[in-house]
């Protein structure tokens, strides 16, 4: 992940014959599942690893590849950072502000857009009305690409810094604590946090 954080995506890959082509059904997104060990009986949670390669029973029986069984096998979700708060989104923002690196990571939507999509027409206006390329009309709108985000050469910044753009950029939002704004940007893979040390 951007964050720096290592998730496994679960992956079913069922076929109803020998004979057909597989069928790929994704579960969730976790570092660990629970199951129980069909000898025993007993619940336990396992690394989810343990998973590849293992091959599922039409009775729902996982068999790993040392030859444990288990059945009511459950992934543990972990959450994702794709969705974050209109709070987290402000500190995005201004941490990218303070960076000054707006022009690495902000991209068009008209990006990546076929020219054939870019060139169709759409009428826009309220009261008078015009015609305009659909490419044209979305070159303004401008999205965050998170990948280039955590990529990008970012100079030094403290959390004060961005405090203050936070206020030039959202005057009447609440302003958020620095750390909130550490863990949010830590999140987004615009940093990684120093680690306090244990007392």
């Amino acid at each position: 992940m951007n964050a720096g954080k290592h998730l496994h995506l679960v992956v079913l890959d069922y076929k109803p014959s020998l004979f057909d082509e597989s069928i790929f059904i994704p579960l969730q997104s976790g570092n660990t599942f629970r199951a129980i060990d069909n000898l025993t009986g007993q619940r336990d949670e396992y690394a989810v690893e343990l998973l590849n390669g293992g091959m599922v029973s039409h009775n729902a029986v996982v068999t790993l590849q040392d030859g444990t069984t288990l059945r009511a096998v459950e992934i543990l979700p972990v959450r994702l950072p794709y969705e974050f708060t209109p709070m987290d989104e402000k500190i995005i923002h201004a941490g990218i502000a303070a960076a000054k690196i707006e022009g690495a990571v902000y991209r068009s939507f008209r990006q990546g857009l076929s020219e054939e999509d870019a060139k169709r027409t759409m009428v826009v206006g309220d009261e008078f009305f015009e015609f305009i390329e659909f490419g044209e009309f979305i070159e303004d709108f401008k999205f965050i690409d998170f990948g280039k985000l955590a990529q990008v050469e970012k100079r030094p910044l403290r959390l004060k810094h961005i405090q203050r753009e936070f206020i030039n950029l959202f005057p009447t939002a609440e302003i958020p604590s620095e750390q909130k704004v550490s863990d949010t940007l830590a999140s987004a893979g615009f940093w990684k946090p120093k680690r306090r040390p244990k007392s």
